[in-house]
């Protein structure tokens, strides 16, 4: 346990993309090309492996749109499904 506060400064690194239309537009375009994550199968799913091989039927290579909100805290863990 650590008696005092502290802070420690980290740089980071941006990658930059050109896009070849303004941000909403490129945005709405990608949201017709990849399909919504199904939110309901993710948290149905009994095991961390069963969640991969829903993302990859829903949007091969497995990267559905929103999958990052779907699966955040705990659900991201594939320590979580060790306990079911």
């Amino acid at each position: 346990m650590t008696t005092h506060n502290s802070a420690v400064d980290h740089s980071d690194r941006r990658l930059l993309i050109a896009l070849p239309e303004p941000y909403d537009a490129t945005r709405e375009h990608y949201e017709t090309l990849i399909p919504a994550a199904d939110y309901a199968g993710f948290y149905q799913m009994s095991s961390w492996q069963a969640v991969l091989e829903l993302a990859n039927s829903q949007a091969p290579p497995g990267w559905p749109r929103g999958l990052g909100r779907c699966c955040s805290g705990s659900a991201a863990d594939p320590n979580h499904f060790s306990s079911r």
